[in-house]
């Protein structure tokens, strides 16, 4: 995975799937109605194909015993097949909507860690262990990040011994790389009203 300098994508992007248990529902209850819609109009059209078999046979001069044993057979296989279709599968179990956008968490020892890249501090922000790859919500607090440093409203860590130019461009063109300190993100955090849980003691 490659974070991409100059507010640009991470690389390996995973687009999030929502899903809402009503309308899950309601789709499951129409897949049932149709399907024993289309297995009745399949019996329904097995039998009468057999019966203007059994009658074409007849009217072609065929002998009795055979036209019965077609027409026996015909019927007989529509039965099955309508039985077999007929028959509950096993449905895989429901997925939550809470399952499924449950994050796994990341290691505690981030809270101990003082010096994060805007990279790391995306992830961490949503709950996902640095080096993972990229979300849509991670790339977008990266972006707000990324915004943050250039209006100045979150500090970056200087660089021992950069020169003073370099630590301006810097500040005026951040990457993934830009290293802020937690006490920052904290301060930029609360003032936004957002109180992500790597920052909480």
């Amino acid at each position: 995975m490659v974070d991409l300098p100059n507010h640009g994508a991470a690389l390996d992007v995973d687009e999030p799937l929502a899903a809402d248990e009503a309308v899950a529902v309601a789709v499951h209850a129409s897949e049932g109605l149709n399907a024993r819609s289309v297995r009745n109009a399949a019996l329904g059209t097995g039998i009468v194909v057999a019966l203007g078999a059994a009658a074409w046979a007849i009217w072609s001069g065929d002998s009795m015993p055979m036209t019965v044993m077609l027409l026996y057979g015909m019927v007989a296989s529509t039965l099955a097949l309508y039985a077999a279709t007929a028959t509950p599968t096993a449905q895989a179990a429901p997925v939550s909507v809470a399952a499924e956008t449950t994050s796994p968490g990341t290691s505690e020892a981030w809270k101990l860690v003082e010096t994060l890249t805007v990279s790391d501090a995306s992830r961490l922000w949503c709950s996902i262990e640095p080096g993972a790859a990229a979300t849509q919500e991670t790339i977008a607090w990266g972006r707000a990040l990324l915004d943050a440093i250039t209006r100045e409203e979150l500090p970056i860590v200087l660089k021992p011994g950069a020169p003073k130019d370099a630590v301006d461009w810097e500040r005026k063109n951040p990457h993934y790389q830009t290293q802020v300190t937690r006490a920052s993100l904290k301060s930029w955090a609360n003032e936004h009203g957002h109180f992500p849980a790597f920052l909480q003691d």
